[in-house]
């Protein structure tokens, strides 16, 4: 029998990465897949962004997460356009006790083969235990947000209690919807589990 878990990610490993990077290639459009480059510069920002589901030694999903600052988290309530590969270094925070974080899920992904397999399942409780235990540990979570670009990556925003704000179309990625809920929200959720 397989054995499934999730690690999440404590130091830049580009071997990592290039795993993350073929997912994204097998279920985004390549606009939405990002590059390496890109993905780096975040990975190197903040070491500990991403979830990784694994089945042994390969990665077969993963959520990719961090805090982003308050001007990144008011630029993305004011603009219509999609926040995704093109967010930087600077957009973002590190993790810091006693400082209050605006969570942004960036992706989420499942290699299409093992869709089914209720993997999603173990991917998003691992995330909101971790989500929770920050806030245990006085990295004080504020909010959590994303785009959802798919109605399985609304059910899952939702399950976060990310509520829709709003819905934009951009002309190289298409139509995505912006969801943000409280950590009050999140935790109403989390309790209903």
């Amino acid at each position: 029998m397989k054995k499934y878990y999730v690690e999440q990610t404590r130091a830049f490993d580009l071997d990592k990465l290039a795993q993350v990077y073929h997912l994204d290639k097998l279920v985004y459009t390549e606009a939405m897949a990002g590059n390496i480059e890109s993905d780096s510069k975040r990975f190197r920002k903040v070491p500990e962004s991403f979830l990784l589901l694994r089945e042994e030694d390969q990665i077969i999903g993963y959520i990719c997460f961090f805090p982003v600052t308050d001007v990144f988290y008011e630029g993305m309530l004011e603009s219509d356009n999609l926040y995704d590969n093109n967010i930087v270094p600077k957009d973002m925070e590190i993790f810091e006790k006693n400082r209050r974080h605006h969570i942004f899920i960036i992706s989420m992904v499942i290699n299409p083969e093992f869709k089914g397999k209720g993997l999603f399942r173990l991917l998003t409780k691992t995330f909101k235990e971790r989500i929770k235990q920050y806030n245990d540990d006085n990295y004080i979570i504020s909010d959590i947000s994303g785009y959802a670009v798919s109605g399985p990556g609304e059910h899952i925003l939702k399950s976060f209690g990310c509520k829709i704000i709003k819905e934009i179309f951009d002309e190289e990625e298409g139509s995505a919807k912006l969801y943000i809920g409280t950590y009050e929200d999140f935790m109403r959720e989390y309790n209903e589990e």
